[in-house]
């Protein structure tokens, strides 16, 4: 009976955790993008075929992220597969566009800070992060 219990317990918790989440039919990517004083640095939890990158390049510059890492030029790159994006600061953080592989067409963040991370993933961008990736 103990055991029917504990398994019946870990089939709610399983169904439970996936249910949280909404499907969305895209692969399922993570990662902690910053915006730094010289350019651009990322840690990625999952879906990438990189841990962290970083890229140097002027205040104005926009750069491509996908699951295979990071171009500085955006109109020559080759997209991943499964997702990329294009990103540039804004004034006072920086904004995103889709090129592939995720749920939102243009997503930002906004930071009063010079240094400015936030989280993103197929399904938008959440909350700041503070301590995770260093350049």
């Amino acid at each position: 009976m103990k055991r029917l219990l504990a398994g019946l317990s870990l089939v709610f918790v399983v169904t439970a955790l996936t249910a949280a989440r909404p499907r969305s039919g895209l692969p399922h990517f993570q990662l902690t993008l910053e915006r730094t004083a010289k350019g651009w640095a990322a840690e990625c939890d999952s879906g990438c075929s990189w841990k962290q990158l970083s890229v140097s390049c002027a205040s104005d510059c926009a750069v491509l992220i996908d699951a295979d890492g990071v171009s500085s030029s955006v109109v020559k790159a080759r997209v991943s597969d499964k997702f990329g994006f294009i990103v540039r600061r804004s004034e006072r953080g920086w904004n995103a566009e889709s090129v592939s592989g995720t749920a939102w067409k243009e997503i930002g963040w906004g930071c009063p800070l010079d240094v400015c991370r936030a989280r993103v993933d197929e399904l938008g961008v959440s909350g700041a992060v503070v301590g995770r990736v260093k350049q």
